[in-house]
């Protein structure tokens, strides 16, 4: 709520009366008093509360969170004994400092570490320099490793920086956290479009990709698409790639495995998992089919070994680097923005 203020005198000190409401969030797993002074420094951080604001007495706040009067009392001890709030007999509690600690804590929750993720990473920290302690976190696509990691950190974080995941349990989870707190990562999954973040495009991403070298896939009688189930990429990718097909008169086709779908000479690859890019060059060689001449490939994410491997493999990539640089803009400027992250086809010999 928006706070609103009246002011006054009390021992010469100008009385600001505050309404603001402290809140408690019953899926935390933090102490209820932990959850008071977090709540108290928060509006103090954010100027909801200044030098002089009248707090509730203790009973009051007691009665209005449905809590003990012991709890309440050992977080006003805590802000008392920081320096943050005094008491004056008979007269009740107020805000007596703006200085508290203003240093950011950051959770930030990756799907796992890789090349890419490395670059988002170290761009994203470098950004924040000095302005934010970051503490980095992994799920590995697991909802259970998702689950324990947001709810047992709930309420200790001034922001959550969250890769999601196709799941039907995400959307939930992300619900324990302060939505105002929290800011999506690389895959929107289930949650796009309810959270600001910087996020990827997948289908237009892939559409304009092809679209912008469509003159090189034409060369090609067939373009297919590799795409593993179960698989990590969303679906949107694979919509991006029939769209491309239709609009442009491309022969498509979509498939599992390569064993599917073998290499053969005349036909074009979009390559998702790095394990089945080895296999193809693997089975290229193997049957003596020249990639980039005989055989088209195009994989996902680029990597530095991908500049090199084969005399360059062409990839649909994202800009991690600018991800992780957008990110922390978000973070220190509040702005609850919709970032969709730039892709681009970089070409190169095996096309």
């Amino acid at each position: 709520m928006q706070p609103i203020a009246q002011t006054g005198t009390r021992n010469g000190i100008t009385i600001s009366m505050v309404q603001y409401k402290v809140k408690l969030n019953a899926k935390s797993n933090l102490p209820k008093y932990e959850q008071i002074i977090q709540s108290l420094t928060d509006a103090i951080g954010a100027k909801q509360l200044i030098r002089g604001s009248v707090l509730p007495s203790i009973k009051q706040l007691s009665k209005e969170l449905n809590i003990s009067c012991a709890t309440v009392a050992k977080a006003y001890d805590e802000l008392k004994r920081r320096g943050i709030i005094q008491s004056t007999p008979y007269k009740g509690f107020h805000v007596a400092s703006e200085s508290i600690d203003h240093t950011r804590r950051i959770f930030l929750l990756f799907d796992e570490l890789n090349l890419f993720k490395e670059d988002l990473y170290n761009s994203f920290k470098h950004r924040l320099a000095r302005k934010a302690v970051i503490d980095l976190y992994f799920h590995h696509y697991n909802i259970e490793v998702f689950k324990t990691l947001i709810l047992d950190n709930v309420g200790r974080y001034n922001n959550y920086v969250i890769m999601p995941f196709y799941h039907p349990e995400v959307a939930e989870v992300l619900e324990a956290i302060d939505p105002d707190k929290v800011l999506i990562l690389d895959q929107p999954g289930y949650v796009n479009g309810t959270y600001p973040g910087v996020v990827q495009d997948f289908e237009n991403d892939v559409y304009q990709s092809l679209k912008s070298r469509a003159d090189l896939i034409r060369k090609y009688k067939k373009l297919i698409l590799i795409y593993p189930e179960p698989n990590i990429h969303p679906k949107d990718i694979m919509h991006g790639f029939e769209r491309f097909c239709s609009d442009f008169g491309i022969k498509g086709t979509i498939t599992q495995s390569l064993t599917q779908a073998p290499p053969q000479a005349g036909s074009a690859y979009i390559i998702i998992a790095d394990v089945l890019l080895v296999e193809l060059i693997k089975q290229c060689h193997q049957k003596g089919l020249k990639v980039g001449q005989d055989v088209g490939v195009i994989s996902y994410n680029d990597t530095p070994l991908k500049e090199i491997l084969e005399g360059g493999i062409t990839t649909i990539s994202t800009d991690f680097r600018q991800m992780g640089i957008s990110a922390a803009e978000l973070v220190l400027s509040g702005r609850k923005d919709k970032i969709a992250n730039p892709v681009r086809l970089l070409v190169r010999q095996s096309l």
